[in-house]
Protein backbone atom coordinates (compact mmCIF):
# COMPACT_ATOMS: atom_id res chain seq x y z
CA UNK A 1 0.00 0.00 0.00
CA UNK A 2 2.78 2.35 0.96
CA UNK A 3 4.53 1.80 -2.37
CA UNK A 4 1.60 3.41 -4.20
CA UNK A 5 1.68 6.53 -2.06
CA UNK A 6 5.00 7.89 -3.36
CA UNK A 7 4.06 8.09 -7.08
CA UNK A 8 0.80 9.82 -6.15
CA UNK A 9 2.65 12.26 -3.90
CA UNK A 10 5.18 13.03 -6.64
CA UNK A 11 2.36 13.55 -9.16
CA UNK A 12 0.59 15.97 -6.81
CA UNK A 13 3.84 17.83 -6.21
CA UNK A 14 4.49 18.10 -9.95
CA UNK A 15 0.97 19.41 -10.62
CA UNK A 16 1.34 21.91 -7.80
CA UNK A 17 4.63 23.21 -9.25
CA UNK A 18 3.09 23.48 -12.74
CA UNK A 19 0.14 25.47 -11.36
CA UNK A 20 2.53 27.72 -9.45
CA UNK A 21 4.64 28.24 -12.56
CA UNK A 22 1.55 29.11 -14.61
CA UNK A 23 0.42 31.58 -11.93
CA UNK A 24 3.81 33.29 -11.97
CA UNK A 25 3.77 33.60 -15.76
CA UNK A 26 0.26 35.07 -15.66
CA UNK A 27 1.36 37.60 -13.03
CA UNK A 28 4.49 38.48 -15.04
CA UNK A 29 2.48 38.94 -18.25
CA UNK A 30 0.11 41.29 -16.43
CA UNK A 31 2.98 43.42 -15.11
CA UNK A 32 4.70 43.35 -18.51
CA UNK A 33 1.57 44.74 -20.15
CA UNK A 34 1.26 47.49 -17.55
CA UNK A 35 4.95 48.37 -17.96
CA UNK A 36 4.48 48.44 -21.73
CA UNK A 37 1.63 50.91 -21.19
CA UNK A 38 3.91 53.19 -19.15
CA UNK A 39 6.57 53.19 -21.87
CA UNK A 40 3.98 53.80 -24.60
CA UNK A 41 2.87 56.92 -22.74
CA UNK A 42 6.46 58.20 -22.62
CA UNK A 43 7.03 57.52 -26.33
CA UNK A 44 3.78 59.21 -27.34
CA UNK A 45 4.55 62.19 -25.09
CA UNK A 46 8.31 62.81 -25.42
CA UNK A 47 7.97 66.22 -23.78
CA UNK A 48 6.88 64.42 -20.64
CA UNK A 49 10.33 62.83 -20.26
CA UNK A 50 12.41 65.10 -18.07
CA UNK A 51 15.74 64.49 -16.38
CA UNK A 52 14.01 63.20 -13.24
CA UNK A 53 12.26 60.45 -15.23
CA UNK A 54 15.25 59.41 -17.35
CA UNK A 55 16.93 57.69 -14.41
CA UNK A 56 13.80 55.57 -13.89
CA UNK A 57 13.85 54.52 -17.56
CA UNK A 58 17.58 53.77 -17.34
CA UNK A 59 17.06 51.48 -14.36
CA UNK A 60 14.04 49.90 -16.07
CA UNK A 61 16.24 48.93 -19.02
CA UNK A 62 19.03 47.83 -16.69
CA UNK A 63 16.76 45.52 -14.66
CA UNK A 64 14.95 44.22 -17.75
CA UNK A 65 18.26 43.33 -19.41
CA UNK A 66 19.35 41.44 -16.29
CA UNK A 67 16.45 39.00 -16.87
CA UNK A 68 17.60 35.74 -18.44
CA UNK A 69 14.02 34.92 -19.40
CA UNK A 70 12.83 35.95 -22.84
CA UNK A 71 9.48 36.83 -24.36
CA UNK A 72 8.38 38.89 -27.33
CA UNK A 73 6.88 41.53 -25.04
CA UNK A 74 10.02 41.71 -22.89
CA UNK A 75 12.09 42.20 -26.05
CA UNK A 76 9.71 44.96 -27.15
CA UNK A 77 10.06 46.66 -23.76
CA UNK A 78 13.86 46.57 -24.01
CA UNK A 79 13.64 48.28 -27.39
CA UNK A 80 11.19 50.91 -26.15
CA UNK A 81 13.47 51.81 -23.24
CA UNK A 82 16.28 52.28 -25.74
CA UNK A 83 14.08 54.43 -27.99
CA UNK A 84 13.11 56.69 -25.08
CA UNK A 85 16.73 57.20 -24.06
CA UNK A 86 17.73 57.99 -27.65
CA UNK A 87 15.04 60.66 -27.75
CA UNK A 88 16.50 62.33 -24.69
CA UNK A 89 20.22 62.04 -25.35
CA UNK A 90 20.42 65.80 -26.02
CA UNK A 91 18.93 66.55 -22.60
CA UNK A 92 21.67 64.53 -20.93
CA UNK A 93 24.40 66.35 -22.85
CA UNK A 94 23.37 69.59 -21.16
CA UNK A 95 24.44 68.28 -17.76
CA UNK A 96 27.72 67.34 -16.08
CA UNK A 97 29.55 64.23 -17.25
CA UNK A 98 28.44 62.16 -14.25
CA UNK A 99 24.79 62.51 -15.33
CA UNK A 100 25.57 61.01 -18.73
CA UNK A 101 27.55 58.25 -17.02
CA UNK A 102 24.78 57.07 -14.67
CA UNK A 103 22.34 57.22 -17.60
CA UNK A 104 24.05 54.28 -19.27
CA UNK A 105 21.99 51.20 -18.25
CA UNK A 106 24.81 48.80 -19.14
CA UNK A 107 27.18 50.37 -16.61
CA UNK A 108 24.82 49.43 -13.78
CA UNK A 109 24.96 45.74 -14.69
CA UNK A 110 22.50 44.88 -11.92
CA UNK A 111 22.84 41.46 -10.30
CA UNK A 112 20.18 40.97 -7.63
CA UNK A 113 20.34 38.36 -4.89
CA UNK A 114 17.05 38.23 -3.00
CA UNK A 115 16.93 37.94 0.79
CA UNK A 116 15.18 39.33 3.84
CA UNK A 117 16.38 42.20 5.99
CA UNK A 118 17.95 41.18 9.28
CA UNK A 119 17.07 42.76 12.64
CA UNK A 120 14.45 45.07 11.16
CA UNK A 121 11.85 46.90 13.22
CA UNK A 122 8.35 45.93 12.11
CA UNK A 123 6.33 48.51 13.97
CA UNK A 124 6.10 52.25 14.50
CA UNK A 125 3.64 53.29 17.19
CA UNK A 126 0.65 55.50 16.41
CA UNK A 127 2.14 58.58 18.02
CA UNK A 128 5.53 57.90 16.42
CA UNK A 129 3.89 57.56 13.01
CA UNK A 130 1.97 60.82 13.45
CA UNK A 131 5.14 62.66 14.47
CA UNK A 132 7.14 61.11 11.63
CA UNK A 133 4.56 62.04 8.96
CA UNK A 134 4.44 65.60 10.27
CA UNK A 135 8.22 65.88 10.03
CA UNK A 136 8.15 64.33 6.57
CA UNK A 137 5.80 67.00 5.26
CA UNK A 138 8.36 69.64 6.26
CA UNK A 139 11.39 67.66 5.12
CA UNK A 140 12.42 70.11 2.40
CA UNK A 141 12.97 72.77 5.07
CA UNK A 142 15.13 70.63 7.35
CA UNK A 143 17.03 68.24 5.04
CA UNK A 144 20.83 68.37 5.08
CA UNK A 145 21.14 66.51 1.78
CA UNK A 146 19.54 68.91 -0.67
CA UNK A 147 19.56 68.27 -4.45
CA UNK A 148 22.43 70.76 -4.72
CA UNK A 149 24.52 68.90 -2.12
CA UNK A 150 23.69 65.56 -3.74
CA UNK A 151 24.82 66.75 -7.17
CA UNK A 152 27.94 68.49 -5.83
CA UNK A 153 29.16 65.37 -4.02
CA UNK A 154 28.48 63.14 -7.04
CA UNK A 155 30.20 65.51 -9.45
CA UNK A 156 33.17 65.92 -7.10
CA UNK A 157 33.60 62.15 -6.69
CA UNK A 158 33.24 61.52 -10.42
CA UNK A 159 35.80 64.15 -11.39
CA UNK A 160 38.33 63.01 -8.78
CA UNK A 161 37.64 59.30 -9.40
CA UNK A 162 37.77 58.99 -5.65
CA UNK A 163 35.39 59.18 -2.70
CA UNK A 164 37.26 61.00 0.09
CA UNK A 165 36.32 59.37 3.40
CA UNK A 166 37.39 62.41 5.42
CA UNK A 167 35.34 64.92 3.43
CA UNK A 168 32.09 66.75 4.18
CA UNK A 169 30.40 64.50 1.62
CA UNK A 170 31.61 61.45 3.51
CA UNK A 171 30.16 62.85 6.72
CA UNK A 172 26.78 63.44 5.09
CA UNK A 173 26.49 60.13 3.26
CA UNK A 174 28.22 57.71 5.63
CA UNK A 175 27.09 59.09 8.95
CA UNK A 176 24.92 56.99 11.25
CA UNK A 177 22.28 59.72 11.13
CA UNK A 178 19.91 58.45 8.47
CA UNK A 179 17.41 61.28 8.15
CA UNK A 180 13.90 60.88 6.79
CA UNK A 181 12.16 60.74 3.44
CA UNK A 182 14.08 61.74 0.33
CA UNK A 183 17.14 62.54 2.39
CA UNK A 184 17.33 58.84 3.30
CA UNK A 185 16.63 57.50 -0.18
CA UNK A 186 19.07 59.94 -1.79
CA UNK A 187 21.74 58.84 0.67
CA UNK A 188 21.13 55.26 -0.45
CA UNK A 189 21.14 56.23 -4.14
CA UNK A 190 24.46 58.05 -3.65
CA UNK A 191 26.03 54.92 -2.16
CA UNK A 192 24.68 52.79 -5.02
CA UNK A 193 26.27 55.15 -7.54
CA UNK A 194 29.58 55.07 -5.64
CA UNK A 195 29.44 51.29 -5.78
CA UNK A 196 28.81 51.36 -9.54
CA UNK A 197 31.83 53.64 -9.94
CA UNK A 198 33.82 51.30 -7.69
CA UNK A 199 34.60 54.21 -5.38
CA UNK A 200 32.74 52.92 -2.36
CA UNK A 201 34.50 51.99 0.93
CA UNK A 202 34.49 48.40 2.16
CA UNK A 203 31.70 49.10 4.67
CA UNK A 204 29.15 49.59 1.86
CA UNK A 205 27.07 46.50 2.67
CA UNK A 206 26.61 47.51 6.32
CA UNK A 207 25.57 51.06 5.41
CA UNK A 208 23.16 49.99 2.67
CA UNK A 209 21.44 47.34 4.80
CA UNK A 210 21.18 49.79 7.69
CA UNK A 211 19.57 52.37 5.41
CA UNK A 212 17.08 49.85 4.03
CA UNK A 213 16.05 48.81 7.54
CA UNK A 214 15.40 52.47 8.26
CA UNK A 215 13.60 52.97 4.93
CA UNK A 216 11.44 49.89 5.47
CA UNK A 217 10.00 51.34 8.65
CA UNK A 218 9.35 54.65 6.88
CA UNK A 219 7.76 52.91 3.88
CA UNK A 220 5.30 51.16 6.19
CA UNK A 221 4.24 54.61 7.37
CA UNK A 222 4.02 56.18 3.89
CA UNK A 223 2.27 53.27 2.12
CA UNK A 224 -1.23 54.04 0.93
CA UNK A 225 -0.83 57.76 1.67
CA UNK A 226 -1.12 59.55 -1.65
CA UNK A 227 0.75 62.64 -0.39
CA UNK A 228 3.89 60.47 -0.19
CA UNK A 229 3.28 58.32 -3.28
CA UNK A 230 6.39 59.49 -5.14
CA UNK A 231 8.58 58.84 -2.09
CA UNK A 232 6.99 55.41 -1.62
CA UNK A 233 8.01 54.48 -5.18
CA UNK A 234 11.58 55.60 -4.51
CA UNK A 235 11.73 53.62 -1.27
CA UNK A 236 10.50 50.45 -2.96
CA UNK A 237 12.82 50.58 -5.94
CA UNK A 238 16.06 51.56 -4.22
CA UNK A 239 15.80 48.89 -1.52
CA UNK A 240 14.05 46.38 -3.77
CA UNK A 241 16.94 46.50 -6.24
CA UNK A 242 19.22 45.64 -3.30
CA UNK A 243 17.26 42.38 -3.16
CA UNK A 244 15.23 42.98 0.01
CA UNK A 245 12.01 41.02 -0.44
CA UNK A 246 10.02 43.07 2.07
CA UNK A 247 9.78 45.87 -0.50
CA UNK A 248 8.42 43.59 -3.24
CA UNK A 249 5.25 42.29 -1.66
CA UNK A 250 2.08 42.04 -3.72
CA UNK A 251 0.01 44.39 -1.53
CA UNK A 252 2.45 47.24 -2.07
CA UNK A 253 2.52 46.53 -5.82
CA UNK A 254 -1.29 46.68 -5.92
CA UNK A 255 -1.18 50.05 -4.12
CA UNK A 256 1.08 51.36 -6.87
CA UNK A 257 -0.97 49.94 -9.74
CA UNK A 258 -4.16 51.41 -8.27
CA UNK A 259 -2.66 54.84 -9.06
CA UNK A 260 -1.79 54.23 -12.70
CA UNK A 261 -3.81 56.58 -14.90
CA UNK A 262 -5.67 55.50 -18.01
CA UNK A 263 -3.06 57.00 -20.34
CA UNK A 264 -0.37 54.86 -18.70
CA UNK A 265 1.47 57.44 -16.58
CA UNK A 266 1.47 57.92 -12.82
CA UNK A 267 0.19 61.03 -11.03
CA UNK A 268 1.77 63.63 -8.83
CA UNK A 269 -0.03 64.22 -5.56
CA UNK A 270 2.19 66.90 -4.08
CA UNK A 271 3.98 70.05 -5.14
CA UNK A 272 7.01 71.67 -3.62
CA UNK A 273 9.05 68.52 -2.93
CA UNK A 274 12.81 68.82 -3.08
CA UNK A 275 12.84 66.96 -6.41
CA UNK A 276 13.48 68.39 -9.84
CA UNK A 277 10.21 66.91 -11.05
CA UNK A 278 7.72 68.24 -13.57
CA UNK A 279 4.04 67.68 -14.29
CA UNK A 280 2.46 67.03 -17.69
CA UNK A 281 -1.14 66.85 -18.86
CA UNK A 282 -1.97 68.56 -15.55
CA UNK A 283 -1.70 65.24 -13.73
CA UNK A 284 1.20 63.06 -14.90
CA UNK A 285 4.47 63.23 -12.98
CA UNK A 286 7.62 62.45 -14.95
CA UNK A 287 9.51 61.40 -11.80
CA UNK A 288 6.75 59.11 -10.50
CA UNK A 289 6.22 57.61 -13.96
CA UNK A 290 9.92 56.84 -14.42
CA UNK A 291 10.15 55.33 -10.93
CA UNK A 292 7.00 53.26 -11.39
CA UNK A 293 8.37 51.74 -14.60
CA UNK A 294 11.53 50.71 -12.73
CA UNK A 295 9.46 49.20 -9.90
CA UNK A 296 7.39 47.17 -12.38
CA UNK A 297 10.56 45.91 -14.09
CA UNK A 298 11.91 44.92 -10.69
CA UNK A 299 8.77 42.93 -9.85
CA UNK A 300 9.09 41.05 -13.15
CA UNK A 301 12.70 40.16 -12.32
CA UNK A 302 11.73 39.14 -8.78
CA UNK A 303 8.95 36.79 -9.89
CA UNK A 304 11.04 35.11 -12.58
CA UNK A 305 14.05 34.81 -10.28
CA UNK A 306 11.99 33.26 -7.48
CA UNK A 307 10.45 30.81 -9.93
CA UNK A 308 13.85 29.66 -11.18
CA UNK A 309 15.14 29.31 -7.62
CA UNK A 310 12.19 27.19 -6.55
Amino acid sequence: MKMHIYPVFILILMCSNIQKSDAIHIAVDKILNLLNKVLDYSLKNPNSIGLSSIFGIVRTKDVVFSNKEESSLLHLIKNKCGDILKLKINILKQYDDWVMNISDPFLWDTKISYKYLEDKCYYMGKNQTKKFLGELRNEAETACITPEVFEFCLNNSYQMKKFKTNSACSYLFLTNYEGIGYETTHRLLFLQIMRMWQLYPKSQKIHIESLCRHIYLQAKATRGRTFFFDLFLEQIFLCGVEGYKEFLNVKWLDMILDNQLEQGCFPVFTRGTNLNSSVHDEECSDHATGLASAVLALHIHFKWKNESVK
